[in-house]
């Protein structure tokens, strides 16, 4: 929301004033646009999603004029009771690549999604290639999933996954422990640096887990 009414108020002549639109026609305002001047892409799309008044979804744009068909969303921004709940950025063909997320509510992106080569749009599943989250919430990776058949873990706070399971049940019962209990606990195996699927992604044979991007 800052970033709109920068743009609105930065003086520079290469943006247009905010166009106002009314997608319910009920009178009332639930989307802005700004776009470059002389062109009729958007840079820049504001949308008040449940009609408080508030944008909670924030997009960037890229687009070529007179190639309109070829624009595609480079970077989401979700609101939720005035907190970021994710941050989504786009390759061309609005591919999804990465996404941060605040999967309990509390403020802080703790989770971070790489996605394959399916994350195109209306592609609901199978599109995940791996999850990382912060489960202590010190801005470091703590776990390492792929969905959901392979856990990496690093216990030991180096930055380097030293534990692993491939028990889906235990995965899974892991995964809702945390969320109901805000605990973790996955018996697991020792796991060399030299087999891990997060230092080493070129050792990963399943499609769905090759990631666009590898970067942590």
């Amino acid at each position: 929301t800052f970033f709109f009414f920068l743009l609105l108020d930065c003086g520079c002549d290469k943006f247009k004033t905010a166009i106002e639109i009314d997608n319910y026609k009920d009178g009332k305002v639930d989307q802005y646009m700004i776009s470059l001047k002389d062109k009729p892409l958007g840079i820049f799309i504001g949308t008040d999603e449940d009609k408080d008044g508030k944008m909670e979804d924030l997009s960037w744009v890229h687009g070529t004029s007179g190639k309109e068909k070829e624009s595609f969303v480079l970077f989401t921004e979700i609101f939720s009771k005035e907190q970021v709940k994710t941050k989504t950025w786009y390759g061309p063909g609005s591919i999804k690549l990465f996404e941060m997320s605040d999967e309990d509510g509390d403020g802080f992106l703790e989770t971070k999604a790489y996605f394959n080569k399916e994350a195109k749009p209306k592609i609901l599943s199978g599109h995940i290639a791996r999850v990382e989250i912060d489960l202590d919430k010190d801005g470091k990776t703590d776990a390492w999933l792929f969905p959901y058949k392979r856990l990496e873990l690093d216990t030991n706070s180096d930055g380097t996954p030293d534990k692993y399971s491939t028990n889906e049940k235990q995965i899974v019962e892991a995964f809702q422990q945390l969320h109901n209990k805000k605990k973790f606990d996955l018996p697991s195996l020792p796991l060399e640096k030299n087999r891990s699927f997060a230092v080493y992604p070129e050792l990963i044979k399943e499609e769905r887990w090759k990631a666009i991007l590898n970067i942590s």
